[in-house]
């Protein structure tokens, strides 16, 4: 259970960092535009450091996605919700108060499915993890 939430924590970690350089290559790559418009000595460098640095996040998004996801085990989304058992209970109880004028299975199902929407929403796990384990949670959930 805890290294399913240590190995989505790894997934978010190496995401902000690839969305860290993929940024600082793309401003560095401008800068070094601007330096070639004001001719000065600069550009070499400064275009070095943002292919680099782009190079950097091509390879840490092969990474995620060619290392990362393939080893991410089936049940995580299952150890994830049980994880976050209480929270999923709270918004599940505040959808069953909220009534409604369905049948008692109708309105326990409704509920579910509210609460399964709600709680991904919260908790953005659609961002972290690929379609597949979101849809696994869904349907756990």
């Amino acid at each position: 259970e805890r290294s399913a939430l240590e190995r989505v924590a790894k997934i978010l970690r190496w995401n902000f960092l690839v969305n860290l350089a993929r940024i600082l290559g793309a401003a560095t790559v401008a800068v070094a535009l601007v330096c070639t418009l004001a001719a000065t000595d600069l550009v070499a460098p400064l275009a070095l450091a943002g292919l680099i640095s782009l190079l950097v996040a091509f390879l840490g998004t092969l990474h995620i996605v060619y290392n990362l996801y393939y080893n991410l085990d089936e049940r995580d989304p299952k150890f994830i919700c049980d994880a976050f058992k209480d929270k999923i209970t709270e918004i599940y109880d505040h959808f069953l108060k909220t009534g409604c004028t369905y049948a008692a299975s109708i309105s326990n199902r409704l509920a579910w499915e509210y609460t399964a929407r709600k709680f991904l929403h919260i908790y953005r796990f659609d961002i972290i993890l690929d379609a597949s384990r979101v849809n696994s949670m869904l349907q756990y959930i």
